[in-house]
């Protein structure tokens, strides 16, 4: 018997530290699953952040998207503009080679009609001074002619 009560002692002894276990195990789930549960809300937390980045981060992209298809399109136009731009910058600066030619020709032209204009006027006053001359030549001959008359 007293093999038995030991026995039984043994299994008892071992059946209390089965449900202290137990009781520790249970204890364990529980802290387990309160954490499982944690972890649970905080990936749902963590998702919805995520994909709020993720919407966030696409709406970003498609604003890249856009402002990289204006850019294009803007640089296209600053291209043209500055290919006009250098067109009509060749243009005016073979106009103002022109304006300069047509003043360098017209400043000649208006020396030329000075010198020309010198040259008439001292002619002039050479003619004015023959004419003159010749005015006096023939009033002392019709002087002449006179007093050859009266006498």
């Amino acid at each position: 018997m007293r093999l038995e009560n030991d026995i039984i002692g043994e299994n008892l002894q071992r059946l209390h530290e089965a449900s202290d276990s137990l009781g520790s195990a249970k204890m364990i789930e529980t802290r387990l699953n309160l954490e499982v549960t944690m972890t649970k809300e905080e990936r749902d937390l963590f998702k919805l952040r995520y994909e709020k980045i993720v919407n966030d981060f696409k709406i970003k992209l498609n604003d890249c998207d856009n402002m990289a298809f204006h850019i294009k399109t803007l640089s296209a136009k600053l291209d043209k503009v500055k290919s006009e731009k250098d067109n009509i910058q060749s243009g005016l600066k073979e106009q103002l080679q022109l304006t300069y030619k047509i003043r360098d020709d017209a400043i000649a032209d208006k020396d030329k009609a000075l010198d020309e204009k010198a040259k008439l006027e001292k002619l002039y006053s050479q003619a004015l001074n023959e004419r003159e001359k010749l005015r006096s030549k023939i009033s002392k001959l019709k002087m002449k002619k006179k007093n050859v008359d009266l006498n």
